[in-house]
């Protein structure tokens, strides 16, 4: 994803990823290239409810931020895991 238009300095700006309630996804990975002077400030799920967000920082000549998105089991998931 690239920004409709140019940033400027201090200017933030916001992404956001739609699944579907129905979606059979469990989990995926993004991976951020920030370029020299970009600083990443944070992510989190829009619902913390049903996702869980983490995050690593590596430096590979550029600076890449990898978020590890992953749905949480409902309660009636796991105690139908339970139950097997």
């Amino acid at each position: 994803m690239v920004p409709a238009t140019p940033m400027r300095q201090r200017e933030t700006i916001s992404a956001f990823i739609t699944v579907s309630a129905f979606s059979p996804v469990e989990m995926f990975t993004l991976r951020v290239k920030l370029k020299e002077g970009v600083t990443f400030l944070g992510a989190r799920p829009s619902n913390p409810t049903q996702w869980i967000v983490s995050q690593d920082v590596r430096s590979e000549g550029h600076r890449v931020v990898t978020l590890h998105c992953r749905r949480k089991e409902s309660g009636y998931d796991q105690q139908r895991s339970a139950d097997h």
